[in-house]
């Protein structure tokens, strides 16, 4: 079928909760006659997916809304996300011709775009394959849950996105069935706060919703985004233990201190992550945990900082986001005192990104030698990029690898400390129809 629908690029930041928006803003727009093109190129839609978590990230989406009206000058422009729920009085007077649009009004920004570009609200019988998001995504992911009830002191999404709301457990089922069925071989389920998921008809939890989806979808991995630790569900430690889920779990820490801790109004010590941490290593000794580690915040002393440090090493995490404390106003944190100056706090980040280095290598070497199935997620010039089941990032100058497929290989460590797979047949065919 030749092009005949408007084309629309999507740009996206922040989270992996965002990055499913923008999919399933895609699929929607595919659904009725558009077509996408990488952003940056010109198109008759250019969509702006906005992240506001920090300043940084305002700045970030400022400049992408300026990027996209500077290389498609001609295109309606329509912005979402966080920073346009939080701020879209500010962006309506900064880009008076976008259209705005709250990530809980993005079903209306679909009709409102298909309106104003004159194309039909229904969707079409033959439609511009789009595989599962902005990047042809291998790995779908799946919206499950959206906001949160939590109020931690430096947080500004419960403000953009809005209470805790689930969506029924038999409308994610569907969509993961149907993401199997078209050829994906992991799904990857997201919400912004994931643990606290109860299905709003059935009241089951996320342990129950992921024993469900594998059972009738038969996907070969269904994976996590992120669990808040004052949310985890026990069931997991089940799943993990039968294989019902990839032995990924990252688990937002923020701080190794109590003091800290209860700073934050985080509801949990480092006690309660230490025994999650167990629990779930006591089910697969392989399971790679990540975490988060906010450094700098308002009142963090020395000897706090240094009690992060000494949890984090003894946690002995497969890898570490960490970030600088930044002043986000209207929240709480904003108002606190006890800021720690800018020179010591890049030098604690600093600290703590080196930490992460060393136990990112020795998480990466325990499995030199081992055998894992990587999803090859890239092939090109004959190298394949993928990922295990337990995080590890791959690389491969096998032949069989094939992008969307499964494969075992035997890893070896490369010259940089990173992982090569040597692998001899897919264990699984590749996505139907992949170009």
């Amino acid at each position: 079928m030749g092009r005949s629908g408007p084309t629309v690029a999507v740009k996206t930041l922040g989270c992996r909760v965002n990055q499913s928006d923008s999919d399933r803003l895609l699929r929607e727009l595919t659904d009725r006659g558009f077509w996408p093109v990488p952003f940056g190129q010109p198109a008759d839609v250019v969509i702006v997916n906005t992240c506001t978590v920090t300043h940084v990230a305002d700045r970030k989406s400022r400049k992408a809304v300026t990027r996209s009206i500077r290389n498609s000058p001609g295109s309606l422009l329509a912005v979402t996300g966080c920073y346009a729920s939080v701020e879209g009085e500010h962006l309506k007077k900064l880009f008076p011709n976008a259209l705005i649009a709250a990530p809980s009004k993005q079903q209306e920004l679909v009709d409102e775009i298909s309106q104003v570009l004159g194309v039909s609200t229904a969707r079409l019988d033959e439609k511009p394959r789009l595989r599962f998001g902005e990047q042809n995504r291998i790995r779908p992911m799946v919206k499950v849950q959206e906001g949160c009830n939590h109020v931690c002191a430096f947080c500004i999404v419960p403000r953009a996105r809005g209470k805790s709301v689930s969506l029924a457990a038999r409308d994610v089922i569907a969509e993961v069935v149907a993401f199997v069925a078209a050829g994906a071989n992991e799904v990857v389920l997201s919400g912004v706060s994931l643990g606290s998921y109860r299905c709003p008809d059935t009241g089951i939890r996320l342990g129950g919703l992921i024993s469900r989806a594998a059972a009738e979808s038969g996907a070969a991995r269904i994976r996590l985004s992120s669990v808040e630790p004052m949310d985890f569900d026990d069931e997991i430690f089940a799943l993990l233990a039968e294989g019902q889920l990839c032995p990924h779990l990252h688990l937002p820490l923020q701080s190794g201190s109590d003091r800290t801790l209860r700073g934050m109004r985080r509801k949990y010590t480092a006690a309660d992550f230490t025994s999650i941490v167990a629990a779930a290593r006591s089910a697969d000794p392989d399971v790679a945990i990540g975490t988060d580690v906010l450094v700098g915040f308002p009142g963090e002393s020395t000897d706090d900082f240094q009690k992060s440090m000494d949890f984090v090493n003894a946690t002995r995490f497969a890898f570490l986001h960490v970030f600088p404390y930044s002043r986000r106003s209207r929240t709480l944190a904003a108002r606190m005192e006890g800021s720690v100056l800018d020179g010591e706090r890049n030098e604690r980040v600093q600290a703590m990104l080196d930490l992460s280095e060393g136990l990112q290598r020795r998480y990466l070497s325990s499995f030199v030698g081992s055998t894992r199935t990587v999803l090859w997620e890239s092939v090109a010039d004959g190298a394949g990029m993928g990922l295990t089941d337990n995080y590890l990032r791959v690389s491969s100058r096998s032949r069989t690898a094939e992008v969307g497929a499964l494969e075992d290989v035997m890893l070896t460590a490369g010259p940089d400390g990173e992982l090569i797979g040597i692998g001899n047949a897919a264990a699984e065919s590749p996505l139907r129809g992949h170009a």
